[in-house]
């Protein structure tokens, strides 16, 4: 995949620029990126924040239930960046697309469902490699770690280049060392570095680094909210708790989280919401 850098048209000024700082910013690289109000993904745009770079975050819906949260993070952490002294980068507005109107594509879903069959990625990875079809290099904001299943993924079947831009560096699918699976579904996909390179735990100083610790508590990630908090049973929940950020998930979360360790099954598990729901009608 080539790695280019786009020229930005801009719109008639209302201002006018003096000549050095228009054509700065018409040579500025482009970055379009997947922006979902996570932890990792925040990251990255916190990363870019600090760049002379422009910015393009894309929101995909599907109706799931954490979107209100995730829109409501955006929006706060989007007012953080713009109030920020030391902010380089041109954010621009958040593009929402309706996971509905991405054009179907038999062939990169049927390879996205034998990459499922044996790594389970999720069912965003089949809509989310369509629309990355449209947007070649998005960037997808993806952490180096051992419970992720795309970095398993890729690491089970393939391997990534290294790509060194104007302002950024990230990663691609080796098209000579990888499955023809993993080309089609992760092979628009750039994986931004040094996100790619780094844990959980680091992220968490380099947001204090950053100066955006208190953007950090903004962030979103539970796909399953229970009483507008993060349920703590979730996949995401559970990978908050077991990669040592429990200090993210409110108490009723965390005894979520234990009851579901303890018991495990669905059956309990929604007892449990269910006498849950009944002492709180009971108030």
């Amino acid at each position: 995949m080539s790695d280019t850098i786009e020229t930005i048209t801009l719109q008639s000024p209302v201002i006018l620029v003096p000549k050095k700082t228009a054509d700065k910013k018409l040579t500025r690289e482009k970055v379009n990126i997947l922006w979902t109000g996570g932890f990792d993904s925040t990251y990255r745009i916190l990363q870019l924040s600090k760049m002379e770079v422009d910015v393009q975050p894309y929101y995909l819906c599907d109706k799931r239930k954490s979107e209100k949260n995730e829109l409501k993070a955006i929006s706060a952490i989007t007012r953080d960046i713009l109030n920020h002294p030391e902010t380089k980068c041109l954010l621009h507005p958040l593009i929402k697309i309706n996971v509905s109107e991405i054009e179907p594509d038999l062939s990169l879903t049927e390879a996205y469902k034998r990459l499922n069959a044996t790594t389970r990625l999720g069912s965003q990875y089949d809509w989310l490699a369509r629309f990355a079809k449209s947007v070649p290099g998005l960037e997808l904001s993806i952490e180096k770690s051992t419970t992720c299943k795309v970095y398993i993924c890729i690491s089970k079947y393939g391997k990534l280049l290294k790509i060194k831009n104007k302002k950024t560096t990230g990663y691609v699918i080796d098209r000579e060392n990888s499955s023809a699976d993993l080309i089609t579904v992760f092979g628009n996909f750039r994986l931004p570095s040094p996100l790619h390179d780094t844990v959980k735990l680091e992220m968490v100083e380099n947001y204090k680094e950053m100066g955006f610790e208190h953007s950090m508590g903004k962030t979103w990630f539970c796909h399953t909210p229970y009483k507008n908090e993060p349920c703590g049973v979730c996949n995401p929940c559970k990978s908050v708790l077991e990669e040592g950020l429990a200090f993210r998930m409110p108490p009723a979360g965390i005894n979520r989280y234990k009851f579901f360790l303890k018991y495990g099954s669905a059956r309990w598990f929604n007892l449990y919401f269910n006498v849950q729901r009944l002492i709180a009608n009971s108030k």
